[in-house]
């Protein structure tokens, strides 16, 4: 006989199928009370939820299973744990079935699954990664490392540290990271993560709700600066376009390594929320497909950016003449922490200042391709003070 779960007073009344689904769910909410296991007080919280209706971004309908009485079937994707519900006719909603992970965290802490990683030196001093359930707040400068597809939790932790020491953000013994599996793991077997296309992919789930609940934790402690690190791009996106508990991320920043998925469209929505971004935000392997057609860098999306920037006066640094190194670095396909000068100072200032902006941009980009050829060295040699100038500047 069906048991009534939630909805007893307002809203959708939800109910488990039978006595097993009930006992499920009453185990459940046992976890999610006694223990404050992570996963368990998700899925409670998510399945308790259905009260205001199926909108959430967890929440996936096959065309396949509507009913002939018009019915709807569909599945709840939550870290650890999937369900299944039916819309009947009369407005209740049936929880048939759910399928949950008992050893959920255990496989956290191995790196099977999605998890929140801290690294904390051990006998010998060595750091190395200590599982979490939520952000340590007596240490609030760190660097968030959202590393998106590594075999395992060691190739996470090298990823994170590789990443921020190019970027030079980050104290290694500041570095926590969340480690996503590049096999996921789903309950019809492994999957192979699409780095391009994981903004939007079921596989970054789990993941994506971890990084959503660790900001939720975050918001306010200090000085915390997030990195996403290659399919991690697509992570985070689907971390801030969920729905739930509103973000006020101010006196965060955003940082983009090795983006795969639509960096533009992310960098966007990342100070919509509250995010701060530095100019030089984003790092590159130029050699990469997945970097250069994912993150829609070919289509001019970091130059989109740049524009958007200098148009919003978010930065009031952030001037015509700055844009248009940008742009032109972008159009050589640079990467934006790049430390070699590929302009004049005094060529630049008056290209930005005689012909307007957007010529301006453009003088700039055949200026830097011109120069290409010189090189570092030789303009060092040639122009010292331009050199030291332009470097200081930009």
């Amino acid at each position: 006989m069906s048991q009534l779960l939630a909805g007893h007073t307002a809203g959708f009344r939800v109910r488990a199928q039978n006595d097993n689904i009930a006992q499920q769910f009453n185990t459940l909410n046992t976890a999610a009370q006694s223990t404050n296991n992570y996963w368990a007080v998700q899925a409670i919280n998510t399945l308790r939820s259905l009260a205001s209706g199926y909108s959430g971004d967890n929440v996936y309908v096959s065309v396949d299973n509507r009913y002939a009485d018009g019915r709807t079937l569909f599945k709840i994707v939550m870290p650890g744990c999937e369900a299944y519900v039916r819309h009947e006719s009369n407005g209740e909603l049936m929880i048939l079935k759910i399928q949950a992970s008992a050893d959920y965290a255990q496989m956290q802490d191995k790196g099977n699954k999605p998890g929140y990683f801290e690294l904390e030196p051990n006998e010998s001093g060595v750091l190395t990664p200590k599982h979490k359930q939520t952000i340590t707040k007596t240490r609030d400068r760190k660097t968030i490392v959202v590393c998106g597809g590594q075999p395992t939790v060691n190739d996470a932790r090298r990823a994170a540290l590789n990443y921020t020491k190019a970027m030079k953000i980050a104290d290694p013994e500041d570095i926590c990271f969340v480690h996503t599996p590049s096999d996921s793991n789903s309950f019809r077997g492994n999957r192979r993560i699409n780095s391009r296309k994981a903004d939007r992919d079921p596989a970054m789930r789990e993941s994506a709700l971890i990084v959503r609940d660790l900001m939720l934790n975050a918001q306010g402690i200090g000085k915390v600066k997030w990195m996403t690190q290659g399919a991690g791009s697509g992570i985070m996106y689907q971390a801030l376009k969920q729905g739930g508990q509103p973000l006020n991320m101010k006196g965060h920043w955003l940082y983009l390594a090795a983006p795969t998925t639509s960096a533009p469209a992310l960098e966007q929505l990342a100070v919509e929320l509250g995010f701060t971004t530095d100019r030089d935000n984003k790092y590159y392997d130029s050699l990469n497909p997945d970097q250069l057609i994912g993150s829609g860098r070919l289509q001019g999306g970091n130059i989109l950016t740049a524009w958007r920037r200098l148009r919003s006066g978010r930065d009031t640094e952030y001037t015509p003449l700055k844009f248009g190194v940008d742009a032109g670095k972008e159009a050589l396909m640079m990467n934006s922490t790049f430390n070699s000068v590929s302009a004049v100072q005094k060529a630049l200032v008056v290209a930005g200042a005689a012909t307007g902006l957007a010529s301006g941009a453009t003088a700039i980009a055949g200026l830097g391709i011109a120069l290409l050829g010189v090189g570092g060295i030789a303009f060092h040699s040639f122009f010292p003070e331009e050199y030291h100038n332009s470097k200081d500047k930009f």
